[in-house]
């Protein structure tokens, strides 16, 4: 590139010029970057040839002599050449090699040397917009090195990060499906002990019926296990590809597939059984797909027990609480949680490439701005330099000193360039030296925006951390709403059924309002003509009291006449026996009498049977009258407890009368309130309508929003996980 001076004498010195010479004089002036009048400096050209040696530069002086010619003198030789055609002088300037100094003198009344400064003008603006160019081409390539480090350190990040969620994208499959056949097991077990607690017991508590084989029985309900067992089939037959399975070494005699039906199986029950507390699981290959097999310990509930040890179909009846009953076990396929993964990893890269962008838009605005302020010092520098070789030497000091001051600039630049690399790394504590050159203005401006980069970052990290709290509690929240949705669900199908129940009883409620006030009036009237009944009744009362005495006294009397009857017919029948005993004496008197006693044994055997008939009636004449004095005494006792129960119904009685007067005052107000109640619930009918309507509308949005809170639940999940994968990246920038 060359570097051309032009240092002629002023214009405005030709006295004779032409006004119209002087303003083309001064125009040219204006285009030159260093105008200097030789009469007034002679010994110029010789310092500025002795500068031109020092530097290793070919000088030339180009003069005017007595002639008018244009010669033109070297610093290596004498030789002259005429320039007294213009296209000499554009030849010369054509061969001159870079870095070449012209020294040009001449009288500017001349048209011709005019002529030949404005072409050298020319000339010499575009060798300066050339040398601008190379002053940005050289600050660029000053900056490139920056640019590629930053920028390979930038990919290299990028590359590491996305090996990194590579690697861990398996790790993170895993963890996912693991998270769900827990949380699916979580949930069974949540509904069988409330099934149990809240169903099972209370329809035992009522009598009803519990069996496995509940399909078969009328009216009876599954057992918690039979209930588990159907989930499982449903669910099973709801997912795509995933299942749940209940199995024991024990299975009831009913569940011919309740038994392990595999080594994974045999495995699970066999590990579960030494460590309850950790869940066993495996990924395997089944119809082609990998699938997590999941399998958590069945722990045996005091409930449980109390069943199990008492069913005679139970084949182990020993159980005790904390045994393992079996195996909960709870397939997944990866292929839908593989998918989640990749989701969320391409949601990682995305943000990752989003933040590198932005810092690649950042760092490329700061270096194009220090690309500019580089070029234009550069620029200034080489023009500073150049200057300096045409100075007087008066000037050399401030040219040396310019030096220094470039050198210190340099190094500036150095100590900011480890400063870059150091923030390249991810170390934004670092800062770059403030000083008094135009460097100082760039680190400030550099500082500036790591202040505010660090504060970004620093409110990503505080992003990401709230992120992942708030996912976590959303997370929680969003599992507590899936439940109550569900129970939303069964709330409202139930409500909706109670209200339909709710609106025909009002209906029934309005109509027996209605007639709630007539009743009120007839009853106000009853409670009256009632005062008079208890009255009565008190009355009658005393006459009963009086009347249960007295047949209690007759009947203590009966009592004791059926004791002496009872002596009498003792003494009949002893009588009797004694009779019995003459007959049968007088039949064997008659005997020995031969036939002067026939007719006396005829005699002796009618006494014998009226004494054996007589002994007989006494026998139960004895029956009856025990008879008699057990009723006697039951009526004794039962009268007694009349006579308390009179007793008490008058206390009674007496209550009643002072409670019909309170009716009576009640039934007022019961016909006015009556009134009221058929108002209101006229209007209930229309609000149970409304509140129908609503439940119904109500229970739709419940079961249409449960999939949507579902999904939410699932996608908070990836948002924690996304904020912690994000807060593991962050973590590389030092912030001081």
């Amino acid at each position: 590139m060359k570097k051309i001076f032009n240092l002629f004498g002023r214009f405005g010195q030709a006295k004779d010029a032409p006004d119209a010479e002087e303003a083309e004089a001064d125009q040219l002036t204006q285009s030159s970057e260093q105008v200097i009048a030789l009469e007034e400096e002679p010994d110029l050209i010789s310092r500025l040839q002795a500068r031109a040696t020092q530097h290793n530069l070919p000088a030339v002086a180009l003069e005017t002599d007595a002639n008018d010619d244009f010669d033109i003198t070297t610093v290596f030789s004498d030789e002259e050449v005429d320039l007294s055609k213009s296209s000499s002088f554009e030849e010369l300037y054509a061969s001159q090699s870079d870095d070449a100094l012209l020294i040009i003198d001449s009288e500017p009344a001349h048209t011709e040397a005019r002529g030949l400064f404005a072409r050298f003008g020319t000339r010499q603006a575009s060798g300066d917009a050339q040398t601008a160019q190379a002053s940005e081409a050289g600050a660029r390539g000053f900056l490139d090195p920056i640019i590629l480090a930053l920028a390979s350190a930038f990919l290299l990040v990028i590359g590491l990060m996305i090996w990194q969620a590579n690697r861990m994208q398996a790790d993170l499959i895993t963890s996912t499906a693991l998270q769900q056949a827990s949380s699916l097991r979580n949930t069974i077990v949540t509904m069988r002990s409330t099934y149990s607690a809240n169903v099972v017991d209370r329809v035992k508590a009522v009598g009803g019926t519990v069996s496995h084989d509940f399909l078969n029985t009328p009216g009876a309900i599954p057992i918690p296990a039979t209930l588990t067992i159907l989930l499982g089939e449903k669910i099973s037959h709801d997912s795509s590809g995933g299942s749940f399975r209940l199995y024991s070494d024990y299975p009831f005699p009913w569940r011919t597939d309740g038994g392990p039906r595999d080594s994974f199986e045999q495995e699970a029950i066999a590990a579960l059984k030494a460590n309850p507390a950790e869940p066993f699981y495996r990924i395997e290959t089944l119809n082609g797909e990998s699938v997590l097999r999941y399998a958590h310990a069945d722990i045996m509930e005091e409930s449980c027990v109390a069943c199990h040890n008492t069913r005679a179909d139970s084949p182990k009846t020993d159980w005790k609480v904390g045994d393992v009953r079996g195996v909960m076990e709870v397939n997944l396929p990866l292929s839908s949680v593989a998918a989640q993964a990749q989701s969320s990893l391409r949601t990682i890269i995305l943000l990752i490439l989003a933040v590198t962008v932005l810092a690649i838009l950042t760092l490329h605005f700061f270096l194009r701005k220090t690309r500019q302020t580089n070029a234009a010092l550069l620029a200034q520098k080489e023009q500073e330099a150049q200057t300096e070789r045409l100075l007087q030497e008066e000037k050399l000091a401030l040219q040396e000193h310019s030096l220094v001051q470039a050198r210190m600039l340099q190094e500036n630049i150095d100590s900011f360039m480890l400063v870059l690399n150091e923030i390249a790394q991810g170390d934004l504590s670092q800062r770059g030296q403030i000083s008094d050159d135009v460097m100082g203005n760039m680190a400030r401006a550099i500082n500036h925006m790591i202040e505010d980069l660090s504060g970004l970052i620093n409110q990503v990290q505080t992003s990401a951390q709230s992120v992942n709290g708030n996912a976590t509690v959303m997370s929680q929240t969003t599992e507590a709403i899936v439940l109550s949705a569900k129970k939303q669900i069964m709330v409202a199908q139930k409500a909706r059924l109670d209200i339909v129940q709710v609106h025909k009883a009002i209906r029934e409620m309005a109509v027996k309002a209605n007639a709630s006030a007539k009743a009120a009036q007839l009853t106000l009237k009853a409670s009256e003509k009632g005062q008079v009944s208890v009255n009565a009744t008190l009355q009658g009362m005393q006459e009963i009291k009086a009347n249960v005495a007295s047949v209690a006294k007759q009947m203590s009397s009966l009592n004791k006449h059926s004791e002496e009857i009872s002596s009498v017919v003792e003494s009949v029948t002893h009588i009797s026996s004694q009779i019995n005993l003459l007959a049968l004496s007088a039949a064997l008197e008659a005997a020995g009498a031969g036939e002067a006693g026939a007719r006396f044994a005829t005699v002796a055997e009618e006494v014998k049977h009226l004494a054996e008939e007589s002994a007989e009636f006494a026998g139960r004449i004895t029956d009856l009258i025990s008879y008699v004095q057990r009723d006697i005494k039951d009526v004794v006792h039962k009268v007694k407890n009349s006579n308390e129960q009179v007793e008490a119904g008058y206390d009674v009685a007496t209550e009643a009368g002072q409670r019909l007067k309170e009716i009576g005052a009640i039934s007022k107000r019961s016909a006015q309130l009556a009134e009221l109640i058929s108002q209101a619930t006229q209007t209930q009918v229309q609000g149970i309508a409304t509140v129908h309507k609503a439940v119904g509308s109500m229970s739709q949005l419940s079961q249409g929003s449960e999939p949507y809170v579902i999904q939410a639940r699932d996608a908070t999940e990836q948002l924690r996980q996304l904020a912690q994968e994000l807060n593991r990246s962050l973590a590389r920038f030092r912030l001081g």
